[in-house]
C-alpha cells in the first residue's frame, strides 16, 4: 500500500517544480530540516557479539529533490 503513494508524491513534487516553487537541484533541507543531519548507511559489518552493526558516514553533499524522487531501474 505504501508504494501506491510514490506516484502521487512524485506528481505533486514535479507540479511544484513546474510552478517554480521548488527546483530539482537546490538543497531540500530548508523544507525538510529533519534531513539536515542525515547520515548515509555505508555497510553492515559483523558485530563481535554475534549480530550485525551498521556503519554510517556523514553526508558530503547536499540532499536535493532529484535524489529523493524514485527512479526506474
Amino acid at each position: 500500500m505504501a508504494s501506491c503513494t510514490k506516484l502521487m508524491a512524485t506528481i505533486a513534487a514535479l507540479q511544484c517544480v513546474e510552478k517554480g516553487l521548488l527546483t530539482l537541484h537546490d538543497d531540500i533541507t530548508d523544507l525538510l530540516p529533519e534531513l539536515k543531519d542525515a547520515k548515509l548507511l555505508i555497510k553492515i559489518v559483523d558485530d563481535p557479539s554475534g549480530g550485525k552493526k551498521p556503519v554510517y558516514e556523514e553526508s558530503k553533499g547536499k540532499i536535493t529533490l532529484r535524489y529523493l524522487l524514485p527512479r526506474n531501474s
